[in-house]
């Protein structure tokens, strides 16, 4: 607006000096043309004539320029309005303007706070489902690996009983097979008594007793070794047993 207004001021200037530049161009030929015909008539006339000739071109000349500066000034003045005017109309405008711009500005900071409102007012909805949904995650991976170590720990549990119910097992059988090889040792040394001499039942109950007091004093029962140790050292069921007369 202010550029439009600047270019049509600069255009009623140039046309101005273009017509005063025209009157004096005119004023110029004119003057050219009545100082040919004066040079041409002096001849022709007497001085007092051609005196008067020149006064009346003189005065036309200074007519034609006070017309031209009284146009000149004229556009001028025309163009000073003109400015005055489209000053003033660019000033309303520009308030016209301004005015439109504040209205806007406001109205628009009014939508930006009732959306940032409406935004403020979600975010804690928002961080509520978050922190929700990341606490069920969380609370299922506990879940899941709580029952991963119950099961390992089940299991570790189990595999350890099994295992040792079976050592139990191999050991039973193993204690029990050390008490069968003792009980057999006892009844080879009970049957060496017997086979070298012949006694009644009640004599025998008695010496088979009798090793077997004797077999547990030497904790024959405790171990193959102690068995081993004891067979090199065989039971003397001698004085248990009463010589034949």
């Amino acid at each position: 607006m202010i550029e439009s207004s600047l270019f049509y001021i600069t255009v009623v200037v140039v046309v101005a000096l273009i017509l005063l530049l025209i009157a004096m161009v005119l004023l110029y030929i004119r003057l050219v043309e009545k100082f040919t015909r004066f040079e041409k008539d002096k001849k022709d006339q007497p001085a007092p004539l051609v005196g008067e000739e020149m006064q009346k071109a003189v005065l036309q000349a200074q007519n034609i320029i006070n017309d031209a500066g009284a146009k000149a000034a004229e556009i001028i003045r025309h163009t000073q309005v003109f400015t005055q005017t489209q000053t003033s109309a660019l000033a309303t405008e520009s308030q016209k303007l301004s005015q439109e711009f504040l209205n806007s500005f406001n109205e628009m900071t009014k939508n930006v706070s009732a959306t940032t409102r409406k935004i403020l007012e979600t975010v804690p909805e928002g961080i509520k489902g978050a922190l929700t949904s990341e606490v069920s995650s969380i609370k299922n991976a506990l879940l899941q690996e709580l029952t991963k170590a119950r099961d390992d720990a089940r299991q570790t549990i189990e595999s350890a009983y099994q295992q040792a119910s079976q050592e139990v097992n191999n050991y039973k059988n193993v204690r029990l097979n050390q008490v069968d090889e003792n009980i057999i040792d006892i009844l080879q040394e009970v049957s060496k008594e017997v086979l070298g001499r012949e006694i009644n039942q009640e004599e025998h109950e008695k010496l088979v007793l009798r090793a077997l007091e004797e077999a547990k004093a030497h904790h024959m029962f405790s171990s193959g070794e102690e068995v081993n140790d004891n067979n090199s050292q065989p039971v003397k069921a001698e004085s248990a047993v009463p010589q034949p007369k």
